[in-house]
């Protein structure tokens, strides 16, 4: 039986790739700053997901000079509605 692919999984793989993307094209910071915000999203629920953002941060944070402090409003997670 061929199993389903994980479309969380697959989410995963096309936000990381696009978080890659940014930073190679010189915006570093932002990345981090989504993959970080991606990694606090994910770390209670899906903690395998979350490993992925942490070591995408992990591997590019030495290259930052930090421009500003993070914005904690932004890092948040949305409201209960």
């Amino acid at each position: 039986m061929i199993s389903k692919p994980d479309p969380n999984a697959q989410l995963c793989d096309i936000l990381l790739a696009s978080l890659a993307r940014l930073a190679e094209t010189g915006e570093t910071e932002a990345a981090c700053r989504l993959a970080g915000r991606a990694y606090a999203a994910l770390r209670l629920d899906t903690p395998d997901a979350a490993r992925r953002f942490d070591v995408f941060l992990h591997r590019l944070t030495p290259s930052l000079t930090w421009t500003a402090p993070p914005d904690r409003r932004q890092a948040a997670p949305p409201a209960p509605t």
